[in-house]
């Protein structure tokens, strides 16, 4: 039944790649002794959605929630309506109590949720849905009256990095955090024993997606925590190049002449084990390829667009939300060496009636592409031929055409 779970996380992820479909997890469900959920999905579109729910045990085996007026289901699907809803909400009634995490997914991007635990006390919290990712942090708060719960939802059975940081932002504690079975739940307490701070944030990474949630537990207090995801560097300054729009514009003087490239930046791989481990995918306005990728040690943004007679290749930070300064060299394609370091600015493209005319050069399909380059290529020297700058830029050009220097 684990093998089960893994394929179908697999094959959704596959499956929402393609098609853009929602995939995420409610991290933690209970139901018995007292407690009971209620669960809402909702489609806030104008479009049909198809919704699938399966529900797991903490050891990653198909487990069945009774819900009432509807029966005892491990997995099953339902239709949603534009603008339509629907709440389940369980009998209350497992004995002994059970206890796991729930995976929902829908042909529908926009499907959203709630889940909520109601306690016959006249309790309740309320969770929102999870979308498994890489990392994420959590406020943490831990007392004499106070702790913190946590749950943690997994596909694969990989250790999830705990690390404990105070309000100063330095690292207090940290836990390889590695329970048995798929699903987890603990108090802080059980997962780092005594701790010296009472508040600060709590950092969870791991190599493969989970998904956590946080509740506060304590004096009569019952509450949910945000896990909000927590971007590695290199992700969020790919994720950057595509920001708002995917069109940008690189201008760079060469002796008197100014030359516009422009780019069509789309997509954001994860290469796991890799360092950078997030780069940029997109087209230039020829169709060949262009990635970015930001390299910590350099500290700036490494573009490279394989063109015809040589690549462009630049090196830029971001001096606004949506402008770069810094520098384009031409890179040998045989030897990877790169030459002068020419000025160069650039801008994303966002629509307005001024900008209207400069959208155009998007489908720029110039003639003269062969000659401006053999003119440009004229004027190469190499520079650099060795060091961390070409060695960032044979990186990229693996990517693109791996074997390439």
């Amino acid at each position: 039944m684990k093998f089960s779970k893994i394929f179908f996380l697999s094959f959704l992820i596959s499956v929402t790649f393609a098609q853009a479909e929602t995939f995420f997890s409610f991290p933690h469900y209970g139901d018995g002794a007292g407690l009971s959920m209620s669960f809402t999905f909702e489609n806030p579109t104008d479009m049909e959605a198809t919704v699938h729910v399966s529900i797991y045990d903490s050891a990653g085996n198909l487990a069945s929630l009774t819900f009432v007026g509807y029966g005892t289901y491990s997995n099953f699907n339902f239709d949603l309506e534009p603008q339509g809803s629907l709440t389940l909400k369980t009998t209350g009634t497992s004995n002994p109590l059970k206890v796991g995490d729930i995976l929902v997914e829908s042909d529908n991007d926009n499907i959203t949720g709630v889940a909520i635990f109601q306690y016959a006390s006249g309790g309740e919290t309320s969770i929102l849905p999870v979308e498994p990712k890489k990392r994420f942090v959590l406020p943490f708060e831990k007392n004499n009256n106070m702790d913190l719960g946590l749950a943690i939802s997994r596909v694969w059975s990989v250790p999830v990095e705990l690390e404990l940081y105070n309000e100063d932002g330095d690292l207090v504690d940290y836990v390889y955090y590695n329970p048995p079975g798929y699903h987890s739940a603990a108090f802080s307490a059980e997962i780092f024993g005594t701790v010296p701070i009472s508040k600060g944030s709590l950092l969870l990474k791991s190599t493969k997606p989970f998904a956590p949630m946080g509740l506060r537990f304590g004096n009569g207090v019952l509450a949910s925590l945000p896990s909000d995801e927590a971007k590695e560097i290199s992700q969020y300054w790919a994720e950057k190049m595509l920001e708002t729009s995917t069109f940008w514009f690189f201008y760079y003087t060469i002796g008197s002449s100014t030359s516009t490239n422009t780019y069509n930046m789309v997509q954001v791989v994860d290469f796991e084990e890799e360092n950078p481990e997030y780069k940029a995918f997109g087209d230039d306005e020829w169709g060949d390829p262009a990635i970015a990728a930001w390299f910590s040690n350099l500290g700036k943004l490494y573009m490279l667009d394989s063109s015809f007679i040589f690549d462009y290749a630049y090196t830029f930070n971001f001096t606004s939300d949506d402008e770069i300064e810094g520098c384009m060299y031409m890179r040998d394609k045989d030897t990877g060496d790169l030459g002068t370091c020419y000025p160069l600015t650039g801008e994303r493209f966002i629509f307005s009636p001024s900008s209207a005319e400069q959208d155009l050069r998007i489908q720029d399909k110039s003639e003269n592409r062969r000659d401006k380059e053999f003119e440009m290529y004229e004027k190469f020297v190499p520079v650099t031929s060795s060091g961390p700058v070409k060695e960032a830029f044979d990186n990229l050009a693996e990517q693109i055409s791996p074997n390439v220097n």
